[in-house]
């Protein structure tokens, strides 16, 4: 989990400052979405994405801070805001408007209670939050009241897990960064594990900059996708065959990224320098995705800054840019229905929001803001 933690700092410090086929991993063939590059120009309006922003500051106290400089996670639920701190091994509730209602803290020894919490999401089927241990158990406990459900463990057949999402009601997939195989199939009727798949090299998910910034699961309605972190290329996974397939692949021509380009067997240091010279040269670390009713949109390196990668699934249009016209960031965060939600500490606003793009109430309600209050939840209506 410690990995996932060092790349969202790494990310935030950025942000807010294979190309190839795999046969192994079972990848069908797929047209290739071709992406211009040479001739980046910031012509797309904000409002070609959106139709307005709402700002949502997080209620400011001992009880409800996040922890700066953090992985966080948020999940809306009905009238309520989840959110994962990471570093405190809890989940924070707030209302729609950001005020501040329960933590979620069961860390501990005794039964119902989990060591450590790198994941978690809400069971709309049975009405449960599920946090996930590394050491490779589900918690399930009640959406209202946070009283312990119950639990499974994969048991010895992981290293660990770190990352997951609910295919049905019976199976859930995992993602391992230190097992061979990196997906991990797990069936609640027969209790185990039933498949693993998926390899990549660990260097990219230790030691490199190449990988993804929170999460390789995006939900798209009843639809789980995986993305590569390497080259932003997107799967469907099959809750069928528990298998993945490809959905959207990107071809960037002569910048497309090949895992070939990275040798093997080498230090630390050399991945992650070697990370960041890569992401000069080819469409790499993709840190981000999210996929609404219309648009796909990821956040990838190129050339020294962060990109924005907007494809229209309806106009079957690409837009890469670094900002809008109106001078704002754009970045991937959890889209539910027709909104889109991101997360970020006050610091940071001036990247994503101005009066351009801002109602009257908005701007009054930024001018609020001081840059050591809670974080921020900027809510987005897709057009």
């Amino acid at each position: 989990m410690k990995y996932i933690i060092i790349k969202s700092v790494l990310i935030l410090n950025l942000l807010f400052a294979y190309g190839c086929k795999s046969h192994t991993n079972n990848i069908l063939e797929n047209d290739l979405i071709p992406i211009e590059l040479d001739n980046i120009k910031d012509s797309l309006s904000f409002f070609d994405i959106f139709s307005k922003i709402e700002i949502i500051p997080l209620e400011t106290s001992n009880l409800s801070l996040l922890s700066q400089m953090n992985f966080v996670k948020v999940v809306p639920y009905e009238d309520f805001i989840y959110i994962l701190d990471s570093k405190q091994h809890l989940i924070q509730k707030y209302d729609s408007g950001g005020k501040y209602i329960s933590t979620i803290n069961k860390r501990g020894r005794g039964p119902g209670e989990y060591s450590l919490l790198s994941d978690f999401g809400i069971n709309r089927h049975n009405r449960t939050i599920e946090l996930l241990c590394p050491t490779g158990t589900l918690y399930r406990y009640t959406i209202d009241d946070a009283d312990f459900v119950d639990s499974f463990n994969l048991k010895d057949s992981t290293k660990s897990t770190h990352l997951f999402e609910r295919l049905s009601d019976d199976y859930y997939v995992f993602f391992s960064i230190f097992n061979d195989k990196k997906l991990i199939y797990y069936s609640t009727k027969e209790n185990k594990v039933v498949k693993t798949d998926y390899t990549l090299p660990d260097y990219i998910l230790i030691k490199s900059t190449l990988k993804f910034a929170m999460s390789p699961f995006v939900r798209f309605n009843d639809t789980v996708r995986f993305y590569e972190g390497h080259n932003g290329n997107i799967y469907s996974i099959d809750t069928s065959s528990l298998s993945i397939f490809a959905k959207y692949l990107w071809d960037f021509g002569k910048y497309s990224f090949k895992l070939s380009e990275v040798p093997k067997n080498e230090n630390d240091i050399y991945y992650y320098r070697l990370g960041n010279t890569i992401s000069f040269k080819y469409a790499s670390s993709f840190l981000l995705c999210t996929e609404s009713d219309r648009f796909v949109i990821s956040n990838f390196n190129f050339r020294g800054r962060i990109m924005t990668l907007a494809f229209d699934k309806i106009l079957d249009k690409t837009h890469v840019f670094h900002k809008t016209k109106e001078g704002v960031q754009v970045f991937s965060g959890y889209s539910y229905k027709e909104f889109h939600y991101l997360c970020i500490p006050p610091k940071y606003l001036s990247q994503f929001v101005n009066k351009s793009i801002l109602s009257s109430s908005q701007q009054i309600a930024l001018s609020t803001i001081n840059i050591d209050d809670n974080y921020v939840i900027l809510k987005y209506t897709y057009k």
